[in-house]
């Protein structure tokens, strides 16, 4: 077998093409892409493209990808751009065309797309395009115990059970309270039991394989201590540095968020304004989504309809302004015990740059603080697990 692959690399190439180890690989390529162009999705005129030569033989996966004959010519001749730019020249046209068919070569599905964060939920995913999309700086609102914290920490947990790596902001919690939400959820027990160090009999399987679990997931706490744009740009380089790449970066909350002192003598409005373009920035300078968690002002509470506008975000405009999507949390049950639409949390998109608005709705499981989608049990991962939990004997929080 390696002589043969030896004979493969070294044969010309358009030889190679007509082998049978090529055409087998051909005919793979074309099944894996559904005979459509990779970009444009096009069905006619279409080349299986080889990215690298070097595995001429064993090709994997990746080192194939399918064309049509328009992206094949435009591939090519980006290709012909320099791949070193100048810091900070101007890009022109060709350039970005060819990040472009490199980005879609990388992958043509939103379940693995490297700049895309699944945030787990199906509708919301789908009208954000797939989910958190690389250097953008997304905000999520709400009123306090609405399940903020649960949603960002549940998301986080999603991310990095799909292999995303995630830097979590705790500046109200400390890490063993973040990771005791993670093991409520992971492990499907009552918050306020991993709190206090106890579990039934049944449960203690599930608590100990919640434990592994979570210990191979790749999310990482930042320091506790108080936190201003400087730290936060410096922990998130130091992780890059670290780990090599860093996918998601979640920051609860915005309020606790220090203004640099050179701007502490300003107003609120003025400090929330410097600090959200502050994360805007560090989101494209590490090309990397950052979720900030935001509370709503007291003004909704005097509203009839509780319902929450982008005018409830507390401290001004800039917010709305700087971040690429807002999201804004609404639970009836918060509000109206007596509602029919009790565990039910709507996830309202109230902006979103580069897509529709619209709105989301999941489970939210409070003993457990489980978010769930609406087709997935919110007491558990599994649908067909029936298992009575005695997380619904306890009472959660946000």
């Amino acid at each position: 077998m390696t002589d043969r692959i030896t004979e493969l690399k070294t044969m010309p190439y358009d030889q190679y093409l007509l082998t049978p180890e090529w055409q087998e690989r051909r005919e793979q390529a074309l099944f894996r892409a559904q005979h459509r162009c990779q970009v444009c999705n096009n069905t006619e005129q279409l080349n299986v493209h080889h990215r690298t030569y070097e595995r001429r033989g064993a090709e994997e996966d990746g080192d194939v990808t399918v064309l049509c004959h328009s992206c094949h010519s435009l591939y090519h001749r980006a290709q012909k751009m320099p791949d070193e730019q100048p810091i900070n020249a101007p890009i022109g046209m060709a350039e970005l065309a060819k990040r472009y068919i490199e980005q879609a070569h990388t992958s043509d599905d939103s379940d693995t797309h490297p700049h895309v964060v699944k945030t787990g939920y199906s509708d919301l995913d789908r009208m954000l395009g797939g989910g958190f999309w690389k250097s953008d700086l997304i905000i999520l609102g709400g009123r306090p115990s609405l399940g903020k914290t649960s949603l960002a920490i549940n998301i986080a947990c999603g991310a990095a059970i799909a292999h995303k790596k995630v830097l979590f902001f705790s500046l109200e919690m400390g890490q063993d309270q973040i990771f005791q939400r993670l093991l409520a959820i992971i492990a499907r027990i009552g918050l306020q039991q991993i709190r206090e160090q106890w579990v039934y009999d049944n449960e203690w399987e599930r608590l100990i394989q919640g434990i592994d679990r979570l210990e191979q997931l790749p999310v990482w706490l930042a320091s506790d201590g108080i936190h201003t744009i400087s730290t936060i740009r410096q922990q998130i380089k130091e992780a890059i540095t670290t780990l090599g790449t860093l996918d998601f970066v979640v920051i609860d909350y915005l309020g606790l968020i220090n203004a640099e002192p050179e701007y502490r003598r300003e107003n609120m409005v003025q400090q929330i304004s410097m600090i959200t373009r502050g994360l805007k920035q560090v989101a494209r300078e590490f090309n990397v989504p950052i979720l900030v968690l935001a509370q709503f002002s007291r003004a909704i509470e005097s509203r009839h309809d509780k319902r929450p506008q982008l005018s409830d975000l507390r401290d001004g405009g800039s917010q709305e302004q700087d971040a690429g999507v807002v999201l804004l949390l609404h639970r009836d049950d918060a509000y109206n015990p007596d509602t029919e639409r009790k565990g039910l949390m709507d996830i309202i998109i109230a902006k979103q740059r580069n897509g529709p608005t619209g709105e989301a709705t999941v489970h939210f499981h409070a003993p457990t603080t489980k978010v769930s989608d609406l087709e997935v049990s919110p007491e558990t991962d599994d649908p067909d697990d029936e298992a009575e939990t005695s997380a619904d004997k306890t009472k959660g929080e946000e």
